[in-house]
C-alpha cells in the first residue's frame, strides 16, 4: 500500500507532466536522455499509485519538465 507521501508524488507527478503536455512515454524519453534508468512502465505506475518508485529514480524530473 502506498504511502501518503508515494499518493502526493504520484498526484503531483501526474499534474506537472500533464501541465507541460508531456505524455508517460514522453516524460521517460526525456529522463533517459538525461541518463535515468527510468521506464514509462515506473512513471505510470508511480502516477496511479500502484507502486511506490523510489524518488531517486526522479532526480531528473526537474529538468526533464522546464527544457521541453
Amino acid at each position: 500500500m502506498p504511502s501518503a507521501f508515494d499518493k502526493q508524488f504520484g498526484e503531483e507527478l501526474r499534474r506537472a507532466r500533464q501541465d507541460h503536455g508531456m505524455t508517460q512515454r514522453g516524460l521517460a524519453a526525456k529522463m533517459q536522455l538525461l541518463g535515468a534508468d527510468i521506464s514509462e512502465n515506473r512513471i505510470a505506475r508511480s502516477s496511479v499509485e500502484l507502486s511506490s518508485a523510489p524518488f531517486s529514480s526522479f532526480s531528473e524530473l526537474p529538468t526533464s519538465l522546464t527544457s521541453i
